[in-house]
């Protein structure tokens, strides 16, 4: 795993008692790590608002909905979701964010979008920050990155 550079790392005091240290990592290309801003309020791993609190998201290709890209990541807030996803969820950052508004903690982001003009050809994003959105998802095909945007013809490889 490599350590982002100029991400912001945060540490927490909880109570005085002990000390939390939190930086990004990333696991899928170089360069800063995107925050994502998830609007997607019926998913399993949206709390708060816009906060994802998986350890990692999926972004890929709809090939079912209408739109061009969606978040595979996305599950359906209801128990059974809930106790399958826990082994992706950012246990850090959701304590992080208990105790501080900053953005501590990301999910890590696969893009299997490589047509996308972000896509920086090691399943990793190059924007700086990713919306998924669809506030009224209920499934994965119903939710897309906001932040897609395709490339031109002349940049595919």
């Amino acid at each position: 795993m490599t350590r982002i550079e100029d991400t912001p790392c945060g540490t927490v005091g909880i109570g005085g008692v002990f000390l939390l240290s939190i930086c990004h990592t990333k696991r899928y290309g170089g360069g800063k790590m995107a925050r994502v801003v998830c609007r997607a309020v019926y998913c399993a791993h949206n709390v708060g608002g816009d906060f994802c609190n998986a350890a990692g998201i999926t972004i890929n290709e709809n090939k079912s909905g209408e739109e061009e890209t969606d978040c595979s990541t996305f599950l359906p807030r209801d128990f059974s979701a809930s106790l399958s996803s826990m082994d992706n969820v950012n246990y850090a950052g959701m304590v992080a964010r208990a105790f501080s508004r900053l953005p501590l903690a990301n999910p890590d982001v696969e893009c299997e979008v490589d047509y996308c003009e972000y896509h920086n050809g090691d399943k990793g994003c190059a924007a700086g920050e990713i919306q998924v959105l669809s506030a009224n998802a209920l499934t994965s095909a119903e939710t897309f990155c906001g932040t897609y945007r395709p490339k031109s013809i002349g940049d595919y490889k």
